[in-house]
């Protein structure tokens, strides 16, 4: 579900760059016989604002968040690692 909801069609392991293109504004283009292409971000529609980001913070809160919740998560991905592998395949996924 999670690939389809970010419109990743894949049978198996994707590299993480194609995944994290979904989360990324398409590009307007012209080319003279069509419509430009408008930007517009699925995912998270704040993302459509023109503005920089704070990678150092955003890193932070990210890390903040996985340490405060690092026994839910844990959990969460121990009930979905099946064989106990220590991956998560896409079949586990669903």
């Amino acid at each position: 579900d999670l690939m389809n909801r970010c419109s990743v069609k894949a049978s198996g392991r994707i590299a993480w760059e194609i995944f994290l293109e979904k989360f990324q504004s398409p590009v307007t283009i012209r080319n003279g016989k069509s419509l430009p292409i408008r930007p517009n971000h699925r995912i998270y529609p704040a993302m459509e604002t023109k503005t920089a980001v704070d990678w150092t913070a955003l890193w932070k809160e990210l890390y903040r968040r996985v340490n405060s919740n690092y026994s839910t998560l844990k959990e969460a991905f121990l009930q979905i690692d099946k064989n106990r592998d220590g991956r998560v395949t896409k079949s586990e996924f669903r």
